[in-house]
């Protein structure tokens, strides 16, 4: 991804610290960092899997938000 994730920067710092993604900061370094992953399989591959792990990891986030919101508002109601 690029510099501009101002709408998601935790989830951006989060992605980069499990070493899940690789943030460009322009048109060319993305080119070398897609050339560099197409020549580089183990890497690619640890990069998908670092990807997949944190993904599965927040899975189910909305329906525990969802929980919470519902529960904070049943105790309100009351």
């Amino acid at each position: 991804f690029g510099p501009f994730m101002n709408n998601f920067v935790e989830m951006a710092e989060e992605f980069k610290r499990a070493k899940a993604a690789v943030e460009v900061r322009n048109s060319s370094d993305l080119e070398k960092e897609l050339i560099f992953l197409m020549q580089n399989p183990e890497q690619r591959e640890a990069l998908g899997t670092a990807a997949k792990r944190l993904v599965f990891r927040h899975q189910g986030a909305t329906n525990r938000n969802l929980e919470t919101i519902l529960s904070a508002a049943s105790v309100a109601a009351s």
